[in-house]
């Protein structure tokens, strides 16, 4: 699960991955130097390297989650 929203959705998330087996919760850091920061158009949209972010982070998401099996 890709954290989004304001604090309060994100605890929500935080604790619906607690609550659901073989769930996680990806963050993303508001930090543009951090590594999990998605960069995004004026408009809000993700952009091109955001998009990548997104994908690299998932897979290493799921990944994890394979390794645990």
């Amino acid at each position: 699960m890709m954290q989004v929203g304001a604090p309060k959705v994100t605890e929500g998330m935080e604790a619906a991955t607690k609550a659901m087996k073989n769930v996680v919760l990806v963050p993303q850091s508001l930090d543009p130097a951090a590594p999990n920061f998605l960069p995004k158009h004026a408009v809000g949209h993700y952009n091109y390297e955001g998009q990548k972010r997104i994908g690299s982070l998932m897979a290493e998401a799921f990944l994890k989650l394979l390794a645990r099996r």
